[in-house]
């Protein structure tokens, strides 16, 4: 069913208007958990560049962004989900 849509640019699309949204919402970073070969083109890169960690031990797959310039500066840490994320990836 998805696989016609593939290769469109809509996740992309989808993507630049998910951070634009959390730059408007006053976000500063954000960290996601998903392919990092794919990522890197809106401005991600290693979680554990900037000193984080994560709940589930993740290496590559592991990724945070500035939102705004320095955000993560002088930050380090666990990064724990909500219960919900890992209900939907069990």
């Amino acid at each position: 069913m998805f696989a016609s849509h593939r290769f469109r640019g809509i996740g992309g699309k989808l993507m630049e208007e998910v951070i634009a949204q959390l730059r408007n919402d006053g976000c500063v970073a954000a960290v996601l958990l998903r392919t990092p070969n794919y990522y890197p083109r809106f401005g991600f890169s290693s979680g554990a560049d900037f000193g984080l960690q994560n709940e589930y031990g993740a290496g590559d797959p592991f990724m945070a962004m500035e939102l705004q310039d320095g955000s993560l500066e002088n930050i380090s840490g666990m990064v724990n989900y909500v219960s919900a994320f890992a209900e939907c990836n069990a």
